[in-house]
């Protein structure tokens, strides 16, 4: 009987010590997890800002400076005078 209180001291304990690793690792899981949704709360924050400077930046008119004009020289013709213009002789 001995034997048999000793073997079962002897698995309390190891389940209190696998026991404490669970609680351990679960610690660990959870500290991690709040690290991801931080990380990823700030991401989400940036791409939002991003994307609102984007919009805003599409969504203002355009300035544009006016169209150049051609600076094509123009060659005119010599103006006839017009038959009805003409003294006769």
């Amino acid at each position: 009987m001995a034997t048999e209180l000793a073997n079962v001291e002897r698995e309390i304990k190891q389940l209190k010590t696998s026991q404490e690793q669970v609680a351990r690792d679960n610690a660990s899981a959870i500290e991690q997890l709040k690290a991801s949704e931080k990380q990823t709360a700030s991401d989400n924050a940036k791409a939002i800002e991003q994307f609102k400077a984007s919009r805003e930046q599409n969504l203002r008119p355009k300035t544009t400076a006016p169209p150049s004009r051609p600076t094509v020289a123009s060659t005119r013709k010599p103006v006839q005078p017009s038959p009805q213009g003409r003294v006769q002789p």
